[in-house]
């Protein structure tokens, strides 16, 4: 970066004379510019790389399932690695083929149950990350599918999740992930503030 240094400039107001510039209280966040999450994330691009985004699912996987110990925070850590990993584009097609959308969805429902009895109102952070995490794999996918429609010139009107599955089993993910949504919603309700 050829730009060295920020220079700042200030000036203190009433001493020899009144100053003639605006006073900045305070920088307006909505007029700062938005950074593109490509270039932010981009470093995590080696998480991809490397194997990563596997161990991660993997993790995921493993955390997710009942044992004893606290593995909450393990989960809400691990959701928040992928979901600043899926940031990028090259790596939301990487978890996808690693069928991460339907592997997401399969543990989604226990991992959430296992961080809301273990972090209770914070565990809502963690069903956030995963259902962002997951609504930009499967935006993502459709993406892909467009791609490969116009490149074969044959498209499927349907969109099928990854992993295969019958629509039924998915039905059954779906329908425990909202069921385990509205238990955390209710409990955090429930939650003296």
């Amino acid at each position: 970066d050829d730009r060295g240094p920020m220079v700042v400039v200030y000036r203190l107001q009433g001493l020899d004379g009144e100053a003639t510039e605006e006073i900045v209280e305070a920088i307006d966040e909505e007029a700062a510019e938005e950074t593109d999450p490509e270039a932010e994330f981009a470093l995590s691009a080696v998480v991809g790389e490397e194997g990563g985004l596997e161990l991660l699912l993997r993790l995921l996987e493993v955390a997710g399932m009942p044992r004893a110990g606290q593995p909450g925070e393990c989960i809400v850590l691990l959701l928040k690695l992928l979901h600043a990993c899926c940031r990028i584009r090259a790596n939301r097609r990487r978890v996808l083929a690693l069928g991460g959308t339907a592997r997401l969805l399969r543990v989604a429902p226990q991992a959430l149950a296992v961080a809301a009895a273990a972090l209770g109102e914070n565990a809502a952070l963690a069903a956030q990350r995963l259902l962002e995490t997951t609504e930009a794999l499967l935006e993502e996918e459709m993406v892909a599918q467009a791609e490969a429609a116009a490149v074969d010139g044959e498209g499927e009107s349907a969109m099928q999740v990854d992993g295969g599955g019958d629509q039924d089993e998915w039905r059954g993910f779906l329908l425990s992930l909202l069921q385990e949504l509205e238990a955390l919603r209710q409990r955090s309700e429930a939650e003296p503030a």
